[in-house]
């Protein structure tokens, strides 16, 4: 439970910093996607029966937000799990370029399944295509984001009570 609370806490902070700090940064059509963050590592770090709920929460939490039709995000961030736990015992992930490469891949991933399902809701190929058209620099801004920012979202995966309230204070004897 304590997990599943955290990462709900994260999930409503990380929409509230896209939606208004960093909703034009780096640049209007590039934006950190901290979300996807949380998705690439519950997929590479926890197991099923705990990540599987998260992901889906966090992308109602997302669609709840977003202009796009609501299940967009809840079905590109499960099929981009299901993929992800599919191949996790194939690949190295805990290097600077691995954690780089497997970043890029699944953001491009995200905006293709996404430009996907708009283009199954919309019916225009102008969508999928201007969708898809800043996909490789997206995938670039959230592979950097990915070497910074998954250290920290397992540290923070691991947090409780007990961590935050011990002293930090030498005990000498």
């Amino acid at each position: 439970m304590r997990f599943f609370l955290l990462y709900l806490f994260y999930g409503i902070v990380a929409l509230a910093l896209q939606g208004t700090f960093f909703a034009s940064f780096p640049y209007p059509s590039v934006r950190f996607d901290f979300m996807l963050m949380a998705i690439i590592t519950l997929a590479f770090t926890e197991p099923t029966k705990y990540a599987l709920p998260i992901v889906i929460l966090l992308g109602a939490l997302t669609d709840a937000v977003s202009v796009a039709p609501f299940g967009m995000s809840i079905l590109s961030y499960s099929a981009l799990y299901a993929a992800m736990r599919a191949i996790i015992s194939q690949i190295s992930f805990h290097a600077g370029i691995g954690r780089f490469f497997w970043a890029a891949l699944m953001s491009f991933g995200d905006k293709c399944i996404s430009g996907f399902l708009l283009l199954l809701w919309t019916h225009k190929v102008s969508v999928f295509t201007a969708w898809l058209a800043g996909a490789l620099p997206q995938a670039l801004c959230d592979a950097l984001l990915a070497l910074f920012f998954i250290p920290f979202l397992k540290w923070y995966g691991k947090l409780s009570l007990e961590k935050l309230r011990r002293s930090r204070a030498l005990v000498m004897k």
